[in-house]
């Protein structure tokens, strides 16, 4: 026992229980689930691939740069258009805000192909560690992403968008184009009804009562190809911690390019696996959700014009 205290395996409780080696995290809040994360993620540890006879080769073909889906139909997006020069990028931040609210005149096709170019289009297919044996197909998108693996794709449950059909749609973001897969079906209503529902408990428009949420135009859905970003990071068991990484650098691009463009946009805290399990029609152990954003067409109280921005 002796041994144990010394070497911080084991510690003394206290009258609630709670072990003196335990105190402060207890004190800080900290849950064993995250705490067992942020400790696992953040040990200081370099994969400098010294072994290259036990170095893990990438499976390029299972796990290829470029994602394919099997789709009913191809749904041409508009080409996109050149964004205003005089904008001013520091306005766009000072605006960028949540909004939940949106207007009776949804959104266009027009509008969702310059948002959904701007965030994640790919500009090129680059061949990353040529030196080494771990050579592999790397993404160059408007975001950035760990080694440029880009390992999320973009689903969109469209509610309501002129020029385009309700439905479900994965957006080719090499051809700049959305494979329908479904037509809006209950399940994704129960997605968007999901969306609106979980925003109730935040800050709202004075007009907008708790349980009053509204349905989004469109709902995307970020779902991660999880062996992309493993072929690479298996070793380091970093794979997962990177991806939520990557999230967070497309929620505020999806944020900034949404504002730039006059949209209400929402990153939403939570989804549902299951739902988007239901939805895509492959298995979470393939493509697994990770994040959710909401737009939609602002009223005209929130609407922030692109055109009015100058440089200063």
């Amino acid at each position: 026992m002796s041994l144990l205290l010394s070497s911080g395996v084991a510690g003394i409780c206290d009258g609630q229980g709670v072990a003196d080696i335990d105190q402060e995290a207890v004190d800080a809040c900290w849950t064993a689930e995250d705490l067992a994360f942020h400790c696992h993620t953040r040990e200081r540890m370099i994969d400098l691939f010294c072994d290259q006879s036990q170095q893990k080769l990438i499976e390029k073909q299972q796990f290829p740069a470029k994602h394919q889906r099997i789709i009913l139909g191809s749904a041409a997006l508009p080409k996109p258009s050149r964004i205003n020069h005089n904008l001013s990028f520091f306005q766009v931040v000072r605006e960028r805000k949540t909004i939940r609210v949106y207007q009776e005149q949804p959104i266009n096709a027009g509008l969702l192909s310059d948002f959904l170019w701007h965030s994640m289009h790919i500009r090129e297919e680059i061949l990353c560690d040529p030196a080494l044996s771990r050579a592999y197909s790397g993404l160059l998108r408007p975001v950035a992403s760990a080694g440029a693996l880009h390992s999320i794709e973009l689903y969109l449950c469209i509610n309501r968008c002129i020029g385009l059909q309700p439905g479900f749609y994965h957006y080719d973001s090499f051809n700049h184009s959305l494979g329908k897969l479904s037509d809006l079906s209950e399940v994704c209503v129960q997605m968007l009804e999901q969306a609106a529902a979980s925003t109730c408990r935040a800050p709202q428009a004075a007009s907008v009562s708790s349980g009053q949420g509204q349905l989004p135009d469109v709902l995307v859905v970020m779902a991660a190809r999880y062996g992309r970003n493993a072929s690479l990071h298996q070793q380091t068991g970093l794979s997962y911690a990177l991806i939520l990484k990557d999230v967070g650098s497309i929620y505020q691009q999806l944020y900034l390019v949404a504002t730039a463009l006059g949209l209400a946009p929402c990153g939403l805290s939570f989804g549902d696996s299951e739902l988007f399990e239901q939805a895509s029609g492959l298995s979470d152990r393939l493509e697994c959700s990770v994040g959710e954003f909401m737009i939609g067409n602002p009223p005209s109280t929130h609407a922030f014009d692109p055109s009015t921005a100058v440089l200063a």
